[in-house]
């Protein structure tokens, strides 16, 4: 279980075909439990949250408007991972890793995900969100060797359930139809290029049958970390992008 205190300022969040909003100010509380587990070879997860926190917006229809309200949230989200077909690999990382922190082997799995997300508002406006995502995930290669060596692509059919109204823009229900479509390629060494953008079936969106949320991604890859950088086409936006990975070891691999 995690508990967690947040706060934002002057934070753009871009909602589909929506636009882009910002949040003037957010100030609240999380608290969340999640949980994963191996069922038949079936991986699945869970989580469930509930937040709790005041937020300054641009109202959902005058968008020069803003609005305080204080909201609430609790969400409930089932993951499975259904095996297609795999390729046995190691437990542990070796000294052949050297370009991500988990071993990585081909495999073809059906993701399947579906979310209960329950909004309340101070002025009595409450939205219902019903979330249903799946679709195969193709991994091809170990990322071990210098070239080619690495392959991942998705392709996800997302259909989205609403009831209700938010009185802010930046958390309004928008485009419940669509298709994402990520891929994810090694070109040389630790160097990997990465496409994501989605596909609108949404006919009450001005975004129908039209591309969006369209970003590259060009990552420097190791096993402790990654450097990278990124454009957003829908947004114009670009940055840079560092994490550092963890290790959650199961137990102790052979020394190298």
């Amino acid at each position: 279980s995690k508990l967690t205190f947040f706060g934002n300022y002057r934070d753009k969040v871009w909602n589909g075909s929506l636009g882009e909003r910002e949040i003037i100010s957010a100030y609240g509380l999380k608290i969340s439990k999640s949980n994963q587990w191996i069922d038949n070879n079936i991986i699945k997860s869970s989580m469930i949250s509930g937040s709790y926190g005041d937020y300054k917006s641009s109202d959902r229809i005058d968008v020069l408007k803003i609005i305080n309200k204080e909201r609430l949230n609790i969400l409930f989200e089932r993951s499975h991972s259904y095996p297609i077909w795999r390729v046995k690999k190691n437990h542990f990382i070796n000294s052949e890793n050297i370009y991500s922190p988990e071993v990585i082997a081909s495999e073809l799995n059906l993701n399947a995900q579906g979310k209960v997300d329950l909004y309340r508002y101070s002025d009595n406006n409450f939205q219902n969100l019903f979330i249903f995502r799946a679709g195969p995930e193709l991994t091809l290669g170990n990322f071990q060797k210098n070239l080619f060596d690495y392959s991942k692509i998705s392709l996800y059919h997302k259909t989205e359930l609403s009831y209700g109204n938010s009185p802010f823009g930046f958390d309004q229900s928008a485009d419940q139809n669509t298709i994402e479509f990520n891929i994810k390629q090694q070109l040389f060494g630790p160097l990997t290029f990465d496409f994501k953008t989605e596909y609108n079936l949404d006919n009450k969106s001005n975004k129908y049958k039209e591309f969006y949320n369209t970003q590259y991604d060009l990552t420097w890859n190791r096993r402790a970390y990654s450097i990278g950088i990124y454009y957003n086409y829908e947004t114009k936006a670009g940055g840079f992008n560092f994490k550092i990975n963890s290790f959650n070891f199961e137990g102790y691999g052979n020394k190298f």
